[in-house]
């Protein structure tokens, strides 16, 4: 469903952070990075263990992602759920 006028949530970096996923993706022939937005222009990544630290040097080597990122935060799920590292 369209509306009028347009509802835009996302910003310009959460269009460049998906770009930067995409880029990923398509650069690894397989999907590394996915992607999840909340109802704001908040962008929420999702990757492996093994993937973590590119992604990291991937998103604070970008400029316009750096000056915007407010925080990396890592979890894990055990037994008990969800964890923050």
């Amino acid at each position: 469903m369209d509306t009028y006028p347009t509802i835009k949530y996302l910003n310009a970096t959460s269009h460049r952070i998906h770009s930067l996923v995409n880029g990923i993706n398509t650069e690894a022939a397989t999907e590394k990075v996915a992607y999840s937005n909340d109802a704001g222009c908040h962008v929420f990544l999702f990757t492996q263990k093994c993937d973590v630290a590119m992604l990291k040097e991937k998103l604070q080597t970008d400029e316009m992602i750096q000056d915007q990122l407010e925080k990396i935060l890592e979890t894990t799920i055990d037994e008990t759920g969800v964890v923050l590292i």
